[in-house]
């Protein structure tokens, strides 16, 4: 698990109208990043975890991807597959 201090926006907060005929400022508001690799076996368990975890009634409060990894490498050795 990797997490990272990010910023981002997303409609409708993160868009603002500047007062100019189609000028629009960008407000970046800070954000948590959270990088996960698990097993697919375990991926609806974590999802559904994360869900409960990270509810809130806040609009927009986040997402979670969820995609395939193929494969892994160690950046020091020749290491690769699931157990790196």
């Amino acid at each position: 698990m990797t997490l990272s201090a990010v910023h981002g926006w997303g409609i409708p907060r993160g868009l603002a109208d500047a007062g100019q005929a189609g000028a629009a400022a960008i407000r970046v508001v800070p954000k948590l990043k959270v990088d996960m690799v698990v097993p697919l076996h375990e991926a609806d368990s974590v999802v559904g975890r994360l869900r409960q975890v990270l509810d809130s009634s806040d609009l927009g409060p986040g997402k979670i991807f969820v995609s395939d990894v193929d494969d892994a490498a160690h950046t020091r050795s020749d290491e690769r597959g699931q157990g790196v």
